[in-house]
Parts: C-alpha cells; structure tokens; sequence
C-alpha cells in the first residue's frame, strides 16, 4: 500500500472528511494533509524504504478535543508515530486548527 492509500484509509472513520493539500471550498470541518518523503534505507544501491513525515491540519467548529484525539488515534492504529501536536489556533473564518506531525517508514 502506499502513502496515499494508507492515509486515506487511516482517516476515513474519523468522523471528518479528509483531503489532500487543501479542502474544498464549501467544506469546513475537515482534514487537510500532505506529506515529505526521505530515502530511510538502502541495499545494493537500490532505495528499500521511504520515511515519510505526514503534516496534518485538523479544522472544526466544535469538539476540538475530541476531533484531535479521533485523528490520534486512527494514526496510531494505522502505524504512524506521533512527532507533534501543535498548540490549536483560532482562524480568521472562525475555524480552529490543530497542526499534527506523524512519521512512517514504508518499504518501496
């Protein structure tokens, strides 16, 4: 499975839709991701495995904690190790946002 298709599959029973670089216009409440990869591991000159370090942006309206620990936890259980949950901010369209840092190394 690759980045992409395990993080879509991680975050779909979050409760949150999810998307990749930047939500949709009419949508508020959601997940927005996008990820870095590194080379993690080499063998005969050949890459074996990819490090990946996944930023998320949790937006809501409400339930800020539980939305924050939903995604937590999905990541989690998915494998992904937790590197930083940032301090919730407050935008100017009156969303809050929590900014998430998780790891993963995957074989290619």
């Amino acid at each position: 499975m690759d980045i992409g298709d395990l993080l879509k599959q991680s975050l779909k029973d979050i409760g949150l839709p999810s998307y990749y670089l930047k939500r949709q216009s009419d949508t508020n409440e959601c997940v927005v991701y996008t990820y870095i990869e590194t080379p993690k591991l080499y063998g005969d000159n050949e890459e074996i495995a990819s490090k990946y370090t996944v930023l998320l942006n949790v937006y809501c309206k409400n339930k800020i904690e539980t939305n924050k620990k939903n995604v937590i936890r999905a990541m989690l259980k998915n494998g992904f190790k937790k590197k930083i949950i940032l301090q919730t901010i407050l935008e100017e369209n009156e969303l809050y946002n929590t900014a998430m840092q998780f790891t993963i190394a995957l074989k290619n």
